[in-house]
Order: structure tokens, then C-alpha cells, then sequence
């Protein structure tokens, strides 16, 4: 940039402005705008003064102050610059100029004044032909694009960024690279897809960090923790924003800093720690009233709705009223937000009345958010049910579950339908535990059960048309019991349904389950012990404390568990049970007395299919690439036992170098209903769709992943996952355990068998071996796998083998199947 400024202030104007730009577009606003000061101050007492040189100077200044983003400060720079005469200047800083008054407008949400800026700029632009110019385009598409996302002009929005990101002169400028990946996931993030604007913002990051722009940096990390606390990633989410809040706490930026502060409320209150939400939400809002008042009536209304959670009735509505006095004219959603958390604070201090009036004033409002709409239902029907009117509380919980169906079509990625039904589970807890208090049990199972595992099952199809209601699932043959478990923060329930009926038992709540289930999963990985010999075994503690009250410790059954919360991650077969009449002598391992399997919800039981010969195709024994998955030993044996037990016509086995992903992805799979992986598996607890089986290395790498799963349409009976950690590392609110055996179950799997934790690998070889030739016998998976488990036992068995530790890794996990055919029909809970 050249700065006409004569004699001896020249060469000093050059260098401040050099320097200026370079801790700009690094990030370092502080020292930028000192140096931009000076820069300003040399060119003011330059004589002759250029109109051209000192607005350069200005305007550099003035873009230094958007980044420091502190809106007092904006608010004067924007009069200073349309105060000042700006006659003369020739067309590319007359350009530049039209582009900070778009930038600055936008930042006060100026719609109108941004148009017209930004036109004006294109405008003048079209008189310039250098480089320069071209650059100074490529800005102004960018705020072309942020400002059709705050129009909603999405797709436009799509259109214009994308178009300017493929312009070969962004290929050299990385940190403007990053501005256009950022903005492209962040429209992404306005339309709730999640998934989607991770994959821009993710090659932004990468831009970023090349450029060293620092800002830049902390703008993509706030938009992916965004992107992550809402797909229910919290670890990630909390890390990334972090940093963000690091960066700019280093470059001594407080303005900015609220949002990444305010957003780790937002996870917080998403994982429900809604003291530690009010304490982030408190740091946002102080940081808000000194540099960003605009934004006071968000995090006040944050506040507001978290200490609404923590039942402090006189906090909330102390935030609440901060945020109505900061509310601007025109924020619509935003006033009706605030009436909500009103309508809230109302019910929980007992003013029915009034907490009805103001939910049904909302829901009679214009052009109300679905969100808003959706919530203001379900307050409407909390209130009623605490009035005691039961039929219009239960209309007003209908209205709620319609209005959650017309969202749930809009959602599109999996991911972002896993996110989307995460934040509905609160409602659902009220809900279901609303039916239980009005004594409508039965409701309450089928309401709970739909609102399990709701990404899997829609994808399936296990959803559309009528649903088999608590009355159909009495249909059970002699011996045969499901267990459905609900996890609620104050209490959890378990219901029985059995060939006799339909019973609820009331269970310890969240916190009390999620350490009596972790204390149970660390004593069988753990210990090599036999927990039936324990006399205070977390084995018996779990099974007294979620199957006693539903079961007794009779003779054998088949039981299907429907687990929720804390309980996917219970190994259920080496659950310990009192012996016949509750002999302490007797105790036996739940797997002794009954056959297991496990659905993500009673919705997903599979369809009804006619028996089939087992088929298989196996993948395994792989080639070693990485000194991290050695090979297995064992996996070899592994295979051919699979083709003896089955015999040789039955199995096709793929292995070694040829084992390799695309191997699989181009397999003839119709012409199989079963597979097997003999392979190392990782799963991924912050990224489950990168969770994968290790193979031999190819043109697609060595990782099949659950997003390559997911892809595929299976028709399987059986996937059998002989592998560690395969049964999935995360469990998701509503979800359940995701990994790869959701990925298989998601594809159309109806059994996958898979192991939650390392095992050694001679072990899971016989145990394997035992359970194809039990399904060669003809056993279907749930009852083989038991035959395989009990094999352990068996006086050949090696002593070592017979504790939970070897055997009780593997589960059979159970889904609807193939998808079925879509259909418009909804049903709700007893309604």
C-alpha cells in the first residue's frame, strides 16, 4: 500500500503502515493499532496533505477497530468516517471505504446501510483493473456473502462464497481463505447443519493456522465448538472453545471474548451443569455490558433460562428483566424468548395463572420460531398438568410432538438429527414423567421408547407408518421378557413386558445409576476375578439396584434390554444374581439363567423375516501397516474355524493384503446375510463416525469407517464385529451407544455382535469358534452368543477364562432391519 505523503514523512508513513497491516492480518490488535494511530497522526500533519494517503490510513485504522470488535468504539469510528469529506479520492480507496462503512454497518446490524455500501463499492470497483483491486473484490464478495446469511439468503449465500472461493487469487491469500470457509460453515450453523459446516470450517482452520492469523484462528474454534457442543461432542466443544477464549485473552481482546465464553455456557447448559452454565453465561454478560450492550439481552436471557433449570426463581427473573431493559425495538424472537422464560418463572413460583396467559400469548403470536413455538407448548403443558387439567395438558403435549415432527423433516445429516434429538430430551423427560405421575404407565413406555435411539430408527424406517403400541408388544411367547429402562434426573423407571403384561418399577435417579454402572464397568474390565464370589459385589449391588425389581432370579428366559443413559455401557450378562430364593450360595452371572440381546430402543426390535441359511463374507487377518495395530495372532484361526463350523461353501474369506476397504465397499454384499471382521477397531468418542475397523492399507486408506457404513444399504440377519471396542465409545442422549455397531445397525443390519473393550485375542478366537458352531446348529445370534459365553465355563475351558473379563465383552445388538418404506402416518403416546 503507497502512501503519498511528502519528504521525509514518506519513508516513515511506509514503514508504520507496513507494519500495521502485518499485525492486523496476524492478529495482534493491539500493537496494529498503535501503529495505525501513528500512521493516522503523520499523515494529518503532512503538508501537502493527500485526501487519498490520510483515508488509507483512516480506513486501515478503522478496520483494525472492527476486528477489536468493541461496539462503542465502532459506533464512533462509523460517524467519524461519514462525517469526514471523502471528495476526491480516487476509485479504489473511494472503494475501500464503501467497504468498511458495509463491514462497520453489518456490525450494528444496519441491514440497509450495508446494501447500499456494498454496492456502492462493486460499483467503483468496476473502474479498477490491478491487482489491488481484484483483492479488494474478493472482500467485498465475502461481506456480500455474510450479509445475505443475516438476510437468510442462504442458498445465495452458499452460491456467492463458494464462487469466491474458487477464484484462483484466494488460493494465495490464506487468511482470506479462512474468512470464506468460516462464513461458509457459519451459514451452515444458521440452518442447524452441523455436520455440514464442520467440513468448512475444518479446512478453515487449516487456512487459518497457515496464515498465522490469530483471530482468525479464535473465529473458526468458536464456530467448531459451536458446531460440536450441539452434535452432543461436548469434550471437543469445550476444548476448541477454549482455545478460542485463550486466543484472544493473549491478544487482549475482551470484546470478542464474550462469545466464546458465552458458548461454553451454552454447553454447559446442553449437558445440563446449569450451575456452571450461570457462571460462563455471568462472564459473557459483564464483558457484554462494557463493550457489546447489543448482545445484553442474549446472555441476560441465557442466565435467565439456566437459573430457570436451577429452580432459582428470583435469580431468573432478576436476568430476565437485564435482558428485557437491554432488548433493542425489532428483536422479535428475542422478546418472545424472554416471555417464555417469563412463563417459566411464573409456573415455578406457583402463579399458574399468569404462566398459562403468557405461553398461550406466545403461541397466539405472528411469525413465532418453531423452536419458540415447540418450547412454549411444552410450557403450556407443564403448567396445565399442574393445574390439574389433564385433557387440555395433554392437547397442549400433542401440539408440542407435532410441532417436534415438523422440525425433525428439516433436519437432513445424521449427525445433525443425533444433535437435534439430544436437545428434545428434557421435554421428553417431563413428558414421560408426566404420564407416569397421571398414571398413564403404559404411555409413558411407548412415549420413552419413541424417544430412544429416534436417529436410527427414522433412518430405518422403523417409524414411519403405525407403531406397535405397549398393547402389541404384550404379544410375547412364554419366557419371553423385554426390559425397557428411562433415566431421568431425579428418578428412572424400568418396565417389564412379559407374555403377562406390562409393570413399572421407580429407579434411583441419573446420578446414582451413572456411578453404580461405572463402578460394575470397572470391576469386570478390571478385575480378574469371579464377582459371583465377591460378597459386596458392584456386580449384585447393579443387578439389585435395575433387574431385581423387574425380574426375579428364576429359570431361564430370553430378555431383551432397551438400556438408556449410564446403562448402554453395563455389560448385562455378567450382572450377578441371587440364587433361587435369594441364596447368597447360589449367585450365578445373569448369562447362566437367560439369553441376551440388546436394542437401542423397543421402536427398533427387528421386523419379522423368515430364517435363512447363514452366508457369509469374512474380512480379516489383515496386513500390518502401522506398528499401532500389529497383527493379531490369533485371526487367522479365527477365520478358517468360522469356515469349518460352517462349512466352506457357506464362507468367503477375504484376507490379507486383499482385506482392504474398498474391498468391502465393492463387495457383492446382496449376495451375503452375514459378515464378520477378524480386525483391530478403534472407536472415537468425539468424532464416532471416524470410528473404524483397521484393514490392510489401500487406495482408500486402511480405516472403514461409520460414515463409510452408513453409506451402504444392507440386508443382513448378522454382523458380527470380532473386534475390540467395536460396540461404540460414546453414549448420546437419546441416541444410546454410537460406534460401529450403531453404523452396522443404522446400515440395515438386524444382529451385530460386538466387544466393548480390549480382549485378548486368543480369547475372542474360541469365543468366536463356539459361536458359529452354535449358529451352524441353527441358534439364532442372541442364543449362539450365550452358547459361546457359557463354553467359558465348561471344565475344558482354561480357569482364567471363565472371569467376565474374557467372555462378557461381546454383546448381540439388535435393530429393525433393512429400511422400510416411508410413510407420512404419526403417532403419539396414548394421544
Amino acid at each position: 500500500m503507497l502512501f503519498g505523503i511528502a519528504c521525509s514523512e514518506r519513508s516513515r508513513a511506509q514503514e508504520l503502515g507496513t507494519r500495521a497491516e502485518v499485525a492486523y492480518a496476524a492478529g495482534r490488535i493491539v500493537e496494529a493499532r498503535s501503529l495505525a494511530a501513528e500512521l493516522v497522526a503523520v499523515a494529518e500533519r503532512s503538508t501537502p496533505t493527500r485526501a487519498d494517503a490520510l483515508w488509507t490510513a483512516r480506513l486501515l485504522a478503522a478496520e483494525i477497530e472492527i476486528e477489536a470488535d468493541e461496539m462503542p468504539t465502532l459506533k464512533a469510528v462509523h460517524a467519524a468516517l461519514l462525517a469526514e469529506e471523502a471528495e476526491g479520492l480516487g476509485p479504489l480507496v473511494a472503494a475501500r471505504r464503501c467497504k468498511v462503512l458495509a463491514h462497520l454497518a453489518l456490525k450494528m446490524n444496519e441491514m440497509g446501510g450495508a446494501k447500499t455500501a456494498l454496492d456502492e463499492a462493486r460499483s467503483l470497483l468496476a473502474e479498477v483493473t490491478n491487482s489491488e483491486g481484484l483483492g479488494l473484490g474478493l472482500e467485498v464478495d465475502l461481506l456480500g456473502g455474510s450479509w445475505l446469511v443475516m438476510q437468510g439468503r442462504w442458498e445465495q449465500a452458499d452460491r456467492l462464497l463458494e464462487e469466491t472461493l474458487g477464484r484462483p487469487e484466494v488460493a494465495k491469500e490464506a487468511r482470506l481463505g479462512a474468512l470464506l470457509l468460516n462464513q461458509l460453515g457459519f451459514s451452515h450453523i444458521q440452518r442447524a447443519r452441523y455436520d455440514r459446516a464442520l467440513v468448512f470450517l475444518d479446512l478453515a482452520l487449516v487456512q487459518a493456522r497457515r496464515a498465522g492469523a490469530e483471530t482468525v484462528l479464535a473465529r473458526v474454534q468458536l464456530n467448531r465448538g459451536i458446531c460440536k457442543g450441539f452434535l452432543g461432542h461436548f469434550a471437543a466443544a469445550r476444548t476448541w472453545l477454549a482455545e478460542s477464549a485463550a486466543i484472544y485473552r493473549r491478544l487482549q481482546l475482551p470484546s470478542p471474548l464474550r462469545l466464546p465464553t458465552g458458548s461454553l455456557g451454552n454447553v454447559a447448559w446442553l449437558e445440563q451443569d446449569y450451575a456452571q452454565a450461570t457462571s460462563h453465561y455471568i462472564e459473557a454478560l459483564q464483558l457484554s455490558r462494557r463493550y457489546a450492550p447489543g448482545t445484553i439481552a442474549l446472555w441476560a436471557g441465557n442466565l435467565a433460562n439456566a437459573y430457570v433449570y436451577l429452580e432459582d426463581w428470583a435469580r431468573a427473573d432478576e436476568a430476565n428483566r437485564q435482558a428485557r431493559q437491554a432488548l433493542s425495538p425489532g428483536q422479535h424472537e428475542a422478546e418472545l424468548r424472554l416471555r417464555l422464560n417469563e412463563a417459566s418463572i411464573a409456573r415455578g413460583r406457583g402463579e399458574l395463572a399468569r404462566a398459562e396467559a403468557l405461553a398461550r400469548e406466545i403461541l397466539a403470536t405472528e411469525r413465532v420460531p418453531r423452536s419458540t413455538r415447540f418450547a412454549s407448548s411444552a410450557e403450556l403443558a407443564q403448567t396445565l398438568a399442574r393445574r390439574g387439567e389433564l385433557r387440555q395438558a395433554d392437547a397442549a403435549f400433542t401440539r408440542a410432538l407435532d410441532e417436534v415432527d415438523a422440525a425433525r423433516a428439516e433436519v437432513a445429516g445424521v449427525w445433525d438429527k443425533v444433535a437435534f434429538f439430544a436437545r428434545l430430551l428434557r421435554f421428553h423427560q417431563v413428558y414421560v414423567d408426566w404420564l407416569v405421575e397421571i398414571g398413564r404407565s403404559e404411555d409413558a413406555l411407548f412415549a420413552a421408547e419413541r424417544a430412544k435411539a429416534r436417529a436410527l430408527t427414522e433412518r430405518l424406517g422403523a417409524l414411519q407408518g403405525p407403531t406397535p403400541r405397549p398393547d402389541a408388544w404384550r404379544k410375547l411367547a412364554e419366557g419371553e421378557v423385554r426390559v425397557a429402562y428411562w433415566v431421568g434426573r431425579r428418578r428412572s423407571f424400568a418396565w417389564r413386558i412379559d407374555a403377562a403384561g406390562i409393570r413399572r418399577a421407580d429407579l434411583p435417579g441419573a446420578e446414582a445409576l451413572t456411578a453404580l454402572a461405572q463402578a460394575f464397568r470397572t470391576s469386570v474390565e478390571s478385575g480378574l476375578r469371579d464377582l459371583r464370589s465377591l460378597p459386596t459385589s458392584p456386580a449384585l449391588t447393579l443387578w439389585q439396584a435395575i433387574l431385581a425389581p423387574v425380574m426375579t432370579a428364576g429359570g431361564e428366559v430370553r430378555l431383551v434390554v432397551s438400556p438408556d443413559g449410564p446403562l448402554h455401557a453395563v455389560p448385562f450378562a455378567a450382572l450377578v444374581q441371587h440364587g433361587p430364593g435369594g441364596s447368597a450360595d447360589a449367585r450365578r452371572y445373569l448369562i447362566e439363567s437367560t439369553e441376551l440381546s440388546v436394542t437401542p430402543s423397543l421402536a427398533a426390535l427387528p421386523r419379522q423375516a423368515e430364517a435363512r441359511r447363514l452366508d457369509v463374507l469374512a474380512f480379516g487377518d489383515p496386513e500390518p501397516h502401522d506398528r499401532d495395530f500389529p497383527r493379531l495372532p490369533d485371526a487367522a484361526r479365527e477365520l478358517d474355524a468360522i469356515r469349518d463350523r460352517l462349512g466352506g461353501r457357506r464362507v468367503t474369506i477375504v484376507r490379507g493384503e486383499a482385506a482392504r476397504p474398498e474391498a468391502f465397499l465393492r463387495a457383492p454384499l446382496d449376495r451375503y446375510n452375514g459378515l464378520h471382521f477378524a480386525a483391530h477397531a478403534i472407536d472415537n468418542p468425539l468424532e464416532p463416525l471416524e470410528a473404524a475397523i483397521i484393514l490392510s492399507r489401500g487406495a482408500l486408506g486402511s480405516r472403514l469407517t461409520v460414515r463409510d457404513v452408513i453409506g451402504l444399504t444392507l440386508d443382513l440377519d448378522l454382523v458380527t464385529l470380532s473386534a475390540c471396542r467395536s460396540a461404540g465409545g460414546r453414549i448420546y442422549s437419546g441416541e444410546g451407544l454410537m460406534g460401529l455397531a450403531w453404523g452396522f445397525l443404522a446400515a440395515g443390519a438386524r444382529t451385530v455382535v460386538a466387544g466393548a473393550w480390549d480382549v485378548a485375542d486368543g480369547a475372542t478366537a474360541a469365543l468366536m469358534s463356539e459361536f458359529y458352531a452354535a449358529l451352524g446348529r441353527g441358534e439364532p445370534p442372541p442364543r449362539a452368543l450365550r452358547s459361546a459365553q457359557l463354553s467359558f465355563f465348561a471344565a475344558s475351558a482354561p480357569v482364567r477364562w471363565q472371569t467376565p473379563y474374557h467372555w462378557a465383552a461381546f454383546a448381540a445388538f439388535v435393530g429393525p432391519g433393512p429400511r422400510a418404506a416411508a410413510s407420512s402416518e404419526k403417532t403419539h403416546a396414548g394421544l
